[in-house]
């Protein structure tokens, strides 16, 4: 059948109900056993051989665009659970040794002759050809989330009114932390309950929810939250606390001490989800920062098949909370990185203290700060995976609600949190965590938690002002960044790479000269060449940082057709004069203007 073929059967078969018909040969004996019975030559006896455990296979799978071909496998196991796992078809590829690996582990038991090992294969082919003949045929995906109005994780399907028959489809188990536990009512009034009068936790589980918003609101962009502060301040419980929206905390938790590659496919896992990251300190300073572009960019490296053909990208939306002891920015810096501006509106970096004396706490509901922690994070570990789901099956049918919510939020947000002035990627974080305020409220709204609306908008608020707070600046970030690089370069390179233009006595000749240093224009003034300009402007660009330290003071020019040097006479072996670029020395005060 043609990969067409199957797409048009997907949209036009009946649902798949009842149990599709055995291949011919093939049987399921007394004991509950799938066998196999040859045709004898001449007079002898027919040979039945044992294969497994009772397998069926329920559907024919493949993905919307071609490829993802597979099948939908369904058997009980001796210990009373009923197994469903959409196996990608590569794995019966050679000796099918993976597959039959992955089987028994899930419980399936497997006959040992390597003639039941041949005619499992044989099983699995042929019953799936009866399925696609049937009409038994489903859409797979390797990416959890969503899929039209349907939400999909890799043990079960959410939402999805329209009743798309879709299923997720890896070769790899990875349902684990989804799991459920307790009910959500529990959770409701041992966890949520308890978040109250706390805006980190308030926030947490806010964020938490945000990423199922990401689609129907249209957030082409994955971001997260960094949060740093002490060690045992309550970080870890912030993320355990978000984890426990989606299921097991301890499970879906992951640490910075990842690979790149690996991060790339739990993230597929979490698409339209939740990645929580703890410990920053774990990564390697150096590839801290690609890491956050990787995660925000929303999809992994391009990759080639032993043939040479590009491999399909991963891909992924999402929101990650991550947390350490050092802001991504300081780490990066730890081993003499540079942070950048994009990788701060992509990881925005909040204080994990709340600042009333209880480390990630405002109040701790008369217990004592530890108390406290152990209290709610006991709990989050005993209640958990309801809240995402009821906000999920709420919000498939909802996402046009959801959206306009989100629109009226992010302008009343603006209104109440933004400065005046405040430059566009100052706007591009108050929408992030406009998206949280619209997570929190839905929630609310819902019956998901018991939260006055206010206080979730108060919560965010108050964050979201500790981080421009922090941040320095309403405007564009790189100018000021761009200032603190070269002030840098000026506290440590001044008195050796820079020669005096007055006469002063040195003890040892400028080595790697940047430039001089003397009056001009009535002030004392650093004077880059052009080689020593661009070194103190690397990342930035020269012309940039020029124009950006112009304007606020900082580079003297003579205004003429826009050129940001200046003709200074006096330079040792010219005769004329020179360009340099002029930088008062009051640059190192920290002052507003020279």
């Amino acid at each position: 059948m043609t990969a067409h073929a199957i797409q048009h059967a997907m949209q036009e078969a009946p649902e798949v109900t009842g149990l599709p018909t055995m291949p011919d040969g093939f049987s399921i004996d007394e004991d509950g056993w799938l066998v196999h019975e040859s045709r004898a030559d001449g007079d002898g006896e027919p040979r039945t051989t044992r294969i497994c455990s009772q397998l069926e296979v329920v559907a024919r799978t493949a993905a919307v665009h071609s490829g993802g071909h597979g099948y939908l496998l369904r058997f009980p196991t001796d210990t009373g659970f009923t197994q469903e796992w959409a196996m990608p078809a590569s794995m019966l590829k050679g000796s099918a040794e993976e597959l039959r690996g992955i089987l028994l582990d899930m419980g399936l038991m497997i006959d040992a002759n390597q003639r039941a090992h041949r005619l499992l294969t044989t099983y699995i082919n042929l019953a799936a050809q009866r399925c696609a003949r049937e009409g038994r045929l489903m859409t797979s995906t390797q990416r959890t989330g969503w899929h039209g109005d349907a939400y999909v994780l890799p043990d079960r399907v959410l939402g999805n009114p329209s009743q798309q028959r879709i299923v997720y489809q890896r070769a790899d188990l990875t349902a684990d932390g989804y799991r459920l536990a307790g009910t959500l009512e529990a959770w409701q009034r041992k966890v949520a309950a308890l978040c109250q009068g706390n805006s980190r936790l308030v926030f947490g589980v806010a964020a938490a929810l945000a990423p199922t918003l990401l689609a129907p609101c249209h957030v082409k962009e994955s971001f997260g939250f960094h949060l740093y502060g002490e060690s045992s301040s309550g970080k870890t419980t912030i993320l355990t606390v978000a984890n426990s929206v989606w299921g097991d905390p301890d499970a879906l938790l992951e640490s910075w001490n990842n690979t790149a590659n690996g991060l790339e496919g739990i993230a597929t896992t979490r698409s339209d989800g939740l990645l929580t990251l703890d410990e920053l300190h774990q990564c390697d300073p150096r590839s801290a920062g690609k890491v956050v572009y990787m995660l925000a960019e929303g999809r992994g490296k391009g990759r080639a098949k032993e043939t040479g053909v590009a491999r399909e990208r991963a891909r992924w939306r999402l929101i990650f909370l991550s947390t350490g002891e050092l802001t991504t920015a300081d780490h990066i810096a730890s081993e003499g990185g540079r942070s950048y501006a994009g990788q701060a509106v992509r990881a925005i970096v909040l204080p994990s203290d709340a600042g009333a004396g209880l480390g990630a706490f405002n109040q701790t509901h008369d217990h004592s700060g530890e108390a406290f922690a152990n209290r709610i994070d006991r709990a989050a570990r005993e209640h958990y995976g309801h809240a995402a789901a009821h906000f999920i099956e709420h919000l498939a049918s909802k996402q046009q609600l959801a959206q306009e919510v989100f629109t009226r939020t992010r302008d009343h947000f603006r209104h109440r949190a933004l400065p005046p002035g405040a430059s566009g990627q100052v706007y591009r974080v108050g929408d992030k965590f406009a998206l949280v305020v619209t997570a929190g409220l839905l929630a609310s709204q819902w019956g998901i938690v018991d939260w006055d609306p206010e206080e979730i908008t108060t919560a965010c608020t108050v964050m979201f002002r500790e981080w421009l707070s922090e941040r320095g600046t309403s405007g564009d970030d790189e100018p000021r960044r761009a200032l603190e690089q070269v002030r840098a370069f000026l506290e440590r390179h001044g008195e050796s790479r820079f020669t005096p233009l007055d006469g002063a006595a040195r003890t040892v000749p400028t080595r790697d000269r940047a430039g001089y240093v003397g009056d001009h224009r009535g002030y004392r003034c650093y004077l880059f060449t052009a080689d020593g300009w661009k070194e103190a402007c690397q990342g930035f660009g020269p012309v940039r940082v020029a124009r950006w330290l112009a304007e606020g003071g900082f580079l003297l020019t003579e205004g003429k057709g826009g050129r940001f040097t200046c003709q200074v006479r006096g330079i040792p072996g010219h005769s004329g004069p020179r360009k340099l670029y002029a930088v008062p020395a009051a640059i190192l005060e920290g002052g507003e203007e020279a």
